[in-house]
């Protein structure tokens, strides 16, 4: 059986997690206001809008995912177990790079993958050490200028 990618499309708020639902997308990530890379964005979800959240993601068969993608420090660890606790049952799985969220999924009983922020980068990176237990990993983002270097220094 073939397995298609998965279209995973970013929500800052209901209006894009409405958009992202109208597109197709087969699965949504979005940041709580807090312990997320955009959480000084001007638009976020917060805990009371999650489960609206959740509810329009699964009436439509959609996977959502709830980023925790920075570094947790000892003082905010409270906060990561608290805002699990509260979004599991909203949730199907969390976006994590910090190895605390790691341990506090596993905690909580919640599938994680591993942020891009947390994938191995280089020319042959081997992601078993770093990644064990992980259900997924995202891919880190290309430096597009050292491939258009690349391909420039390639051209005939």
């Amino acid at each position: 059986m073939k397995r298609l990618p998965e279209i995973l499309a970013p929500a800052g708020d209901m209006t894009c997690l409405q958009t992202a639902l109208d597109a197709g997308a087969d699965a949504v990530y979005l940041g709580l206001d807090t312990l997320n890379m955009r959480r000084l964005a001007t638009r976020n979800f917060t805990r009371a809008t999650l489960p609206e959240a959740s509810q329009r993601c699964r009436a439509r068969g959609v996977r959502l995912y709830l980023t925790l993608n920075t570094i947790v420090y000892e003082p905010e660890l409270p906060e990561l177990e608290a805002t699990l606790r509260e979004a599991a049952p909203f949730i199907d799985a969390a976006i994590v790079s910090d190895w605390a969220a790691v341990g506090a999924c596993k905690r909580h009983g919640i599938p994680f993958h591993i942020s891009t922020q947390k994938s191995p980068h280089g020319p042959d990176p081997d992601p078993r050490p770093a990644h064990r237990h992980r259900r997924r990993a995202r891919n880190p983002r290309p430096d597009h200028r050292r491939y258009r270097t690349d391909r420039d220094r390639d051209a005939p």
